[in-house]
């Protein structure tokens, strides 16, 4: 077993087409290898970019868990339990992922997955390409 604490920090890009301004996320991830298989526990929070001038930028806390299993030596079957409560106005959000993730250097991840949401107001179905840039903070 191996265990490994990470942070996510980022930003939000607007690509809406009613979206203004740059959001924000943080997550502290807690992660768990055993065998192959990698799990993170992550919980942090989001201020996402505004729909409307004037209308308060959708914020919420989130959680969840992630599992990465590998099938070859850079693909990976990602999946994904998670939540979000929103303090804003905004619909609350629980979901599962399932998707592929490939490792096309050793810095660079190239995923594509699938989104399915269950409570009415959120999001119900999505596809979500993802490029993840490793960076190591200590050599």
């Amino acid at each position: 077993r191996m265990y490994s604490l990470r942070l996510q920090l980022g930003p939000r890009l607007p690509l809406a087409e009613d979206a203004h301004g740059i959001g924000y996320e943080a997550l502290v991830l807690l992660g768990l290898t055993v065998r192959s298989v990698k799990i993170a526990f992550n919980a942090g929070g989001v201020i996402d970019a505004g729909a409307d001038i004037g209308r308060d930028r959708p914020t919420a806390v989130q959680g969840g868990v992630d599992v990465s299993a590998p099938l070859a030596p850079s693909l990976a079957l990602l999946g994904e339990l998670g939540g979000t409560r929103y303090v804003s106005a905004d619909p609350h959000e629980v979901h599962v992922t399932a998707g592929l993730s490939w490792t096309a250097t050793p810095g660079l991840d190239l995923s594509l997955v699938g989104l399915v949401g269950f409570l009415d107001g959120a999001d119900r179905r999505g596809l979500l390409l993802g490029v993840t840039r490793n960076v190591a903070l200590v050599p």
